[in-house]
């Protein structure tokens, strides 16, 4: 159906004028350098709710949880997931960062794991802040694709220049897909 990614966007810009000035108001989110503060992203049918701990995140989950039943939502409830850098997770026992729960105002409850790596937009992030772990990911994709066209690329039989072109509009694009969003630091 066309008009439902259109339909989503609606909803998430009505559910978010709502919710964000409140976490902003709260102190909520990521303070960027550039004086901006970053409570979320929303990509195709995914969201992510980014806070600077565990407490936040809890608390902005819970809001979001029930913004979105008041538009008649709910999560989709095999796909909760959160992940924490390694600041997060230090003061924070192991056995309470596994998973947690959130319910709403219907009693509806909805439990998020932890993961250790999440996938976001074809970058791989991990605990760490570390852009080694998007690397290997993406040189272990560009490697896939090579090998599927290994037969094509390798052709003698096939003109040299279109050999370089397929070389770089299926590896060396694979390859560096996504590296705008790869940090250089470890926390």
């Amino acid at each position: 159906d066309v008009a439902t990614p259109w339909l989503w966007n609606i909803y998430m810009k009505y559910l978010l004028r709502n919710v964000v000035p409140r976490w902003t108001a709260a102190g909520f989110g990521f303070k960027m350098d550039n004086g901006e503060t970053l409570h979320h992203l929303i990509w195709a049918d995914n969201g992510y709710v980014v806070a600077a701990d565990v407490h936040q995140a809890r608390l902005m989950i819970q809001e979001l949880t029930e913004a979105l039943l008041d538009c008649e939502f709910q999560f989709k409830t095999d796909s909760l997931e959160y992940m924490l850098n390694f600041y997060a997770m230090a003061n924070e026992s192991e056995e309470s960062l596994k998973q947690f729960w959130v319910a709403d105002s219907r009693d509806n409850r909805y439990c998020f794991l932890r993961k250790r790596q999440i996938l976001c937009l074809g970058v791989l992030l991990d605990v760490r802040g570390s852009a080694e772990t998007s690397l290997e990911h993406r040189l272990a994709c560009a490697l896939r694709h090579f090998q599927a066209r290994r037969k094509q690329l390798c052709c003698r039989k096939v003109p040299l220049a279109r050999r370089v072109r397929r070389l770089y509009s299926t590896v060396f694009s694979t390859a560096l897909f996504g590296l705008a969003g790869i940090t250089w630091s470890v926390f």
